[in-house]
């Protein structure tokens, strides 16, 4: 049930409202949510480390941690329930097949202005984002429980900018809010795959696809039932491979595409196994203008019933 966000009332017509928090504003923050909470920075290869800082005081001081491939990497603090962790830095912690992880040993919560991490003390207003800048930051993390408040401000992507970026955070179960309507290659790909308690997920606005770009972003993802509705009319290369394969409790999909899903092979086609592994009943909505009758792992699920669209 939704609550107003209402701090008190004096009298019957005085309503004194809580003002919304402006999470852009701030630098990625990391909450626990329990005590004697480890933190590390992980060099997952050698010879790509990184250097960020951390601040324990809301800001007030700083201090540089560089990562290593040694046992969890870096250890960088304890932090007990309710401690906030900010994080700022000047460059991308991942690239194509290498990345930097931040993990913790016990529960919490993520939440800030991811850009803090490329752009330091200047992050707010900043949407520009590097070629695999955020990849696997948060993966195997089955402590991170809620990103809810974590902000992603790009509107245009890079090419892996969040690629396996919460891949295997088992116990996550929102997402943060997807704003990007410009897409770039793989640019989603295996993001939340694994995340087995994931219920509620960001909408996907963008109406032009890009290659691989939502590739394996859902797989394994068996608590979810509704997809996000996917509003692109034009499929291209490996756009939905794999998307919710192995979803076992998605029961609801509106995919607007009117291009014909193909599988020529896996590197070739638009869909392929992207419903495998799903539930056995349930709604496919597709666009009306669409002539396309597939059935199967790599169209319409078998066994569903199709409903039609304008929009």
């Amino acid at each position: 049930m939704l609550r107003p966000n209402v701090s008190h009332c004096i009298q019957e017509n005085e309503v004194h409202y809580n003002p919304i928090h402006d999470y852009s504003k701030d630098y990625l923050t990391i909450e626990s949510l329990e005590d004697n909470n480890d933190i590390y920075f992980k060099e997952n290869y050698s010879g790509f480390e990184k250097t960020i800082s951390i601040s324990l005081n809301e800001g007030n001081s700083w201090t540089e941690f560089t990562s290593s491939p040694n046992n969890n990497g870096t250890f960088i603090a304890t932090i007990n329930k309710g401690d906030r962790l900010l994080i700022k830095g000047n460059s991308a912690l991942g690239s194509s097949n290498r990345e930097n992880t931040i993990h913790l040993t016990k529960s919490f919560n993520v939440e800030g202005n991811i850009m803090s991490l490329l752009y330091n003390d200047d992050f707010i207003d900043k949407t520009s984002i590097t070629s695999h800048a955020f990849r696997s930051l948060f993966a195997n993390n089955p402590n991170l429980i809620s990103a809810e408040n974590l902000v992603l401000p790009a509107t245009t992507l890079s090419d892996g900018c969040y690629s396996y970026m919460f891949q295997n955070c088992t116990n996550l179960i929102n997402t943060p809010i997807l704003p990007a309507t410009t897409l770039a290659e793989s640019c989603y790909l295996a993001m939340f795959s694994g995340c087995t308690s994931l219920v509620t997920v960001s909408e996907l606005p963008a109406t032009t696809l890009a290659i691989g770009c939502y590739g394996s972003m859902f797989t394994g993802c068996t608590s979810i039932t509704t997809a996000p509705i996917l509003p692109a009319t034009d499929l291209v290369t490996r756009c939905y491979n794999y998307m919710f394969r192995y979803c076992t409790n998605l029961n609801y999909i509106k995919a607007m595409f009117i291009t014909t899903p193909t599988d020529t092979s896996a590197t070739y086609s638009f869909t392929h196994n992207w419903v495998d592994g799903i539930a056995s009943t349930g709604t496919f909505v597709k666009n009306s203008a669409a002539t396309w009758t597939n059935v199967g792992n790599h169209a319409v699920p078998t066994g569903w019933t199709v409903e039609t669209a304008s929009e």
